[in-house]
């Protein structure tokens, strides 16, 4: 895999805010597997959209395995059928609305029908557009969507047990001898 130098700004953006501006590499696709297991809110187009986008934003580099192996889309898919149909609508449409935009503004922008058809140049290219207009104060629907994706994205891929462990190199609660406490003679006071 091609590093260009930005996957350790974008993890340290991503570790920092947990959605943060993120850096675009070019990442080493391989598709969804939806033979391994069934869809429960998308559909399998739209799952294997989402794990493009997702590895896109938080791809495997030589610190950590990516989105793909931590299997956020399959976690995003499980959240979202585990919410509440009538409490989360909104939340569930913008999903479907926001990969339905991307799809269109994949065939507006490269003539190509479906977003993940696109070559990774254009689907790098399309994102970045996005997330270069993500700080105006007035979002298109699109843009959202994408601030959306990536807070997801982050959510899923740092509550996995590959981005838990890998990532940040999570050991578990540890047994401490004795208390680790502070000698409050040397703690700042206020006032």
């Amino acid at each position: 895999m091609k590093n260009n130098g930005l996957i350790s700004s974008r993890r340290a953006a991503l570790r920092g805010v947990a959605a943060g501006v993120v850096a675009l590499p070019v990442l080493a696709r391989a598709p969804v597997h939806a033979a391994k297991r069934r869809t429960r809110f998308f559909s399998v187009a739209e799952l294997a959209l989402v794990d493009v986008l997702t590895e896109l934003i938080i791809p495997a580099d030589e610190h950590a395995p990516g989105a793909r192996a931590a299997e956020v889309a399959w976690e995003i898919d499980r959240r979202l059928a585990d919410s509440d149909p009538r409490q989360d609508a909104a939340l569930r449409n913008a999903w479907r609305e926001g990969l339905r935009r991307l799809d269109a503004l994949s065939r507006r922008t490269h003539g190509v029908p479906h977003f993940v058809r696109a070559t990774e140049a254009q689907q790098v290219a399309l994102l970045e557009t996005l997330a270069a207009g993500e700080q105006a104060a007035q979002k298109n629907p699109t843009q959202a969507f994408f601030v959306l994706l990536k807070a997801e994205t982050a959510r899923a891929y740092y509550g996995s047990e590959l981005g838990l462990m890998q990532e940040f190199g999570y050991q578990g609660n540890v047994y401490l001898p004795e208390f680790v406490g502070i000698d409050l003679g040397q703690a700042p006071r206020k006032g």
